[in-house]
């Protein structure tokens, strides 16, 4: 019963190797986007034109954002934008493959 055959030995050894090549690209992708991430994060509780000395300011940055109605407007815009992608760019897709397999 708990003998563990060779086709089971096989397949498990298989997914460790897997997962284990798979370590590299996986450290790789933490490295670069979680620095990447938490520099972003940093540079936008900034008041800093790239130049002079950094100010910080905290959440001040999301503050005047959100308060921003060209902010909003840019949000608004994306949305619609999407919305017309999908309806004019996979509907006619999705229409055109439904009569197809009829």
């Amino acid at each position: 019963m708990g003998k563990i055959t060779f086709k089971k030995s096989l397949y498990r050894s298989q997914m460790i190797m897997g997962y284990v090549l798979l370590i590299p690209a996986i450290i790789f992708f933490i490295v670069f986007f979680g620095y990447s991430l938490i520099q972003a994060v940093h540079y936008s509780t900034l008041d800093w034109n790239g130049v002079t000395q950094a100010v910080y300011v905290g959440a001040e940055n999301y503050i005047n954002l959100f308060k921003d109605p060209v902010f909003w407007k840019a949000i608004q815009n994306n949305i619609f934008y999407t919305l017309g992608i999908m309806a004019f760019g996979v509907l006619p897709g999705l229409v055109l493959a439904y009569i197809l397999s009829r």
